[in-house]
C-alpha cells in the first residue's frame, strides 16, 4: 500500500473542479514527466517513474467521474488512474495514493526567444489545451505559440478549448465581443464559455460564432489582447 510520503506519482500538477484525463495529460507534458495520474474526481499526479507493480488495484476501485467529462473516471478514493504521457488515453496501472489538498497549477516560463507580436496562431496549429503564461503587462503568450505575443486565435468550431491561465491571479483572461476592454465589461454571452477571469477557461464555439471576431483580453491590462476568429475544419 501507499504510504503519504512518499507519494505514489511525486508530482502534484493540478487540483480543479474540472479536471478531465486530458487536462492532466497536458499538465504532465508540460512539466516533461512521461506518467500522470487522475485521482478522487479533481487530483492531477505526474513523475517520471512508474509506480511499483504491488501498489495495484482492481479497475473498480478507479469510479470517481471526472467533473469536467463525466463519461470518464478520474481515479477514486485512494486511487489512481495512470496514464503513459507520450500515450495518451493509454492506462499503465491504477493504483493507491493519500489526496492531496494543495490547489496549484505546475508552472513554466515563457521562451526567451524574441517575442513575435501579431503572427496568427492558426486553427489546425492551436491544440485544445493551452497553458498561457505572460511577458509584464504586455503579452500574453500560449504554450504552443510561446515566443509569440498576443497572438491572435483561430479556433474550430465545434471543438472545446481549455485554456491554463497560469498568471489568472494578475493576468485574468476573458473572453470579450471588443477590443481594450478591461474589467468585466463586454463579455461573450452565452454557455460556451466558462471560467471567465479563472485560472481554467473554457471555450466549445458553436455556429453561432460562424463568422464572427471576438477577442481574449487581460481584465487588468489594456495591451494584453487579440483577435479570435473561427473556421469549420477538419483538422
Amino acid at each position: 500500500m501507499d504510504q503519504a510520503s512518499p507519494k505514489t506519482l511525486a508530482t502534484n500538477l493540478v487540483t480543479a473542479g474540472t479536471l478531465t484525463v486530458e487536462i492532466c495529460r497536458a499538465a504532465a507534458a508540460q512539466a516533461n514527466l512521461k506518467y500522470f495520474g487522475v485521482e478522487f474526481f479533481t487530483q492531477c499526479w505526474g513523475d517520471n517513474n512508474l509506480p511499483a507493480a504491488g501498489l495495484k488495484l482492481s479497475e473498480t476501485s478507479c469510479n470517481s467521474a471526472c467533473p469536467g467529462l463525466t463519461s470518464t473516471m478520474c481515479g477514486g478514493n485512494n486511487a489512481l488512474s495512470v496514464y503513459s504521457t507520450l500515450v495518451p488515453g493509454t492506462t499503465v496501472t491504477p493504483s493507491t495514493v493519500t489526496p492531496s489538498t494543495t490547489a496549484t497549477v505546475s508552472t513554466s516560463s515563457p521562451s526567451t526567444s524574441t517575442p513575435v507580436t501579431g503572427n496568427a496562431v492558426t486553427a489546425c496549429a492551436t491544440g485544445q489545451t493551452q497553458f498561457i503564461t505572460a511577458t509584464g503587462v504586455t503579452a500574453y503568450h500560449f504554450s504552443d505559440h510561446v515566443s509569440v505575443s498576443n497572438p491572435p486565435l483561430q479556433l474550430v468550431i465545434g471543438r472545446s478549448y481549455t485554456f491554463i491561465n497560469q498568471v489568472y491571479t494578475s493576468h485574468p483572461l476573458y473572453i470579450k465581443t471588443v477590443s481594450g476592454a478591461v474589467g468585466t465589461g463586454s463579455l461573450v454571452s452565452g454557455s460556451a464559455v466558462i471560467g471567465q477571469g479563472q485560472n481554467f477557461v473554457f471555450f466549445t464555439p458553436d455556429s453561432s460564432y460562424a463568422g464572427k471576431t471576438i477577442y481574449y483580453q487581460c481584465g487588468n491590462h489594456v495591451d494584453m489582447t487579440a483577435p479570435i476568429t473561427f473556421v469549420q475544419s477538419n483538422c
